[in-house]
């Protein structure tokens, strides 16, 4: 089958800002780089491969999304947990690639029609499809380099104009000493069986001196303030982080206040005379 071309659009008929970039950028989830696309959300578009035609929109027709009672049926695609999720293209030629490979049909035609749309109306459409279940995320620009999963909280916000950090991004990339991050008071009660844990945890660890649990906040990062463990250790520790950090939180799973993870920092100290 030859690659499908485009026939159908709905919305812009040239796009004012490109979002390849902007996705690509927003793949470190930072809330300033979702502050990017919400503020283009009128002026750039997305693609969506259609599984069957637009009632009343002929082949090539342009029409103004927010004037016309449209029905868009998107084609889907399932993750590897046999999940749907919710394609959107930045790009027809990504799209034209993704359907190709699909073998996506538009109808009982052997040809692919796309539909072009405000990116607000296609996050929209998106967010009214995914309910967790069925289907649990939206996809642009699937099976590129810089596919950009989103999930229906984050859809949703976005499509409101609020920017959010994309969690699931920016805890992979590691924190910048000088990001801006606002620590709160010490946690009031601290659950016991926490606190035992932890003592438990780190008490044989050479080079360990103490803990405490407090909780941040860094406006980039996170939705909301959280707990940090900061471990005091003496200068001359010499010992696995990671893997202390790593029994740590094996040894909290399931014992953590909302919003239900927290932070392993390292503070060094000398050692008491």
């Amino acid at each position: 089958m030859n690659p499908p071309e485009p026939k159908s659009g709905v919305g812009h008929e040239t796009p004012l800002v490109d979002l390849g970039p902007i996705i690509k950028q927003m793949r470190r989830g930072f809330r300033r780089d979702v502050a990017e696309l919400v503020a283009v959300l009128d002026e750039a578009v997305l693609y969506i491969a259609l599984r069957q035609p637009i009632d009343g929109i002929e082949v090539g027709q342009v029409v103004d999304a927010a004037d016309a009672d449209v029905n868009v049926s998107p084609h889907l695609l399932a993750n590897e947990q046999g999940i749907g999720v919710v394609p959107l293209f930045s790009d027809p030629d990504i799209l034209r690639s993704v359907g190709q490979h699909a073998h996506w049909t538009t109808g009982d035609s052997d040809d692919l029609d796309y539909c072009t749309l405000p990116a607000r109306a296609a996050l929209d459409l998106a967010l009214q499809l995914v309910d967790g279940e069925r289907i649990g995320a939206a996809v642009i620009n699937p099976a590129d380099e810089f596919e950009l999963l989103l999930q229906r909280h984050e859809l949703g916000a976005i499509v409101q104009g609020k920017a959010i950090p994309l969690v699931g991004y920016v805890s992979a990339i590691a924190v910048d000493p000088s990001e801006a991050v606002l620590k709160a008071e010490p946690l009031g009660a601290v659950d016991p069986r926490l606190s035992a844990a932890i003592a438990a945890t780190i008490k044989d660890v050479v080079g360990v001196m103490g803990y405490r649990i407090e909780q941040s906040f860094n406006p980039e990062r996170d939705l909301e303030p959280h707990p940090v463990l900061l471990l005091e250790i003496s200068t001359e520790a010499d010992f696995d982080r990671d893997e202390l950090g790593q029994r740590v939180f094996a040894a909290i799973d399931g014992l953590l206040p909302e919003p239900g993870y927290i932070d392993v920092l390292f503070e060094s100290h000398s050692e008491p005379n």
